[in-house]
């Protein structure tokens, strides 16, 4: 092996050894990538949407929190809102019918999933109920998008 295909493949090995980038990720056929996923939940698209992060298992559970932080301030802002809250969507309840559709939680949800080659890799979701305005709640954390956005933008995302 000559030593410029020796320095090649130390390359390709150490650059996939890397945690997953912050960047959308891809389902299809053919082609699967890991990162962010989002939609919105509700009927009208208003203020209810779900985050959804996929990590290789080089990624560990506090990165794919932030990310999912991340990618949860982007959407708060990209649709017009200031603030979210985090909730899981309980999607059997029914307005009206005596509980409510919402638990609220403090942090995203992650779990570490077996993956290939004996490894973990993290899956993590949040359902975010956005608002224009601070909400005054007795629950839940509120998060401010902006400056959670701009701070994990710093510690994460090359520019």
């Amino acid at each position: 092996m000559t030593r410029a295909t020796a320095i090649l493949v130390l390359i390709l090995m150490v650059c996939g050894c890397a945690p997953t980038p912050y960047r959308p990720g891809e389902h299809g056929v053919l082609i699967h990538r890991d990162g962010y996923f989002d939609s919105a939940l509700d009927a009208e698209g208003k203020n209810l949407f779900e985050i959804r992060f996929e990590g290789n298992g080089f990624t560990n559970e506090e990165r794919a929190a932030d990310y999912l932080l991340l990618r949860a301030s982007e959407v708060t802002l990209e649709q017009g809102y200031g603030y979210f809250i985090i909730v899981h969507l309980d999607k059997r309840a029914q307005p009206g019918n005596g509980y409510d559709r919402y638990i609220y939680l403090e942090k995203p949800l992650v779990r570490m999933v077996a993956s290939g080659s004996f490894k973990t890799s993290p899956r993590g979701e949040a359902d975010i109920l956005c608002f224009k305005d601070k909400p005054e709640v007795s629950y839940g954390t509120v998060y401010e998008a902006r400056p959670l956005a701009e701070s994990l933008r710093a510690r994460y995302v090359q520019k």
